[in-house]
């Protein structure tokens, strides 16, 4: 699980610093030129001016995250596939248990996908951010 979290922690970092380097260098001069602490310069210029670059690589992140390790799953789906293995070599109705399993992977993604793209549409070009 370390591991994951040393990986998926690079992965992240690259895709924040590269939302952050297209925040433009004159805005957070200005922004402490106005006085601002560093949390106020973060909170209400970096964020709002890097979230929309970063929300589609954070997205991607995530689901292969959900897909490729169940360690990282907050509903603990290294159970759900073991489990699902188990009752199926008890029941001996392999297509069933593991067809369930994959549905709830599948729920997981779409409601994820769903999420991340309602984010990206609030927090994208054009719209007002908070």
């Amino acid at each position: 699980m370390l591991v994951i979290a040393f990986v998926q922690g690079a992965y992240a970092t690259e895709v924040i610093l590269g939302a952050m380097n297209v925040v433009p260098l004159g805005q957070l001069e200005a922004a402490h030129s106005f006085g601002m602490r560093p949390w106020q310069v973060f909170r209400r210029i970096l964020l709002p001016a890097m979230l929309p670059g970063a929300l589609p690589g954070l997205s991607n992140l995530w689901l292969i995250a959900t897909k490729d390790t169940a360690l990282l799953a907050v509903v603990g789906f290294a159970e759900l596939t073991l489990v699902a293995r188990q009752a199926a070599g008890a029941t001996k109705h392999y297509f069933l248990f593991l067809m369930a399993a994959g549905v709830l992977y599948l729920l997981v993604s779409l409601l994820s996908h769903w999420l991340f793209g309602w984010l990206e549409r609030r927090l994208g070009p054009g719209r007002a951010h908070a």
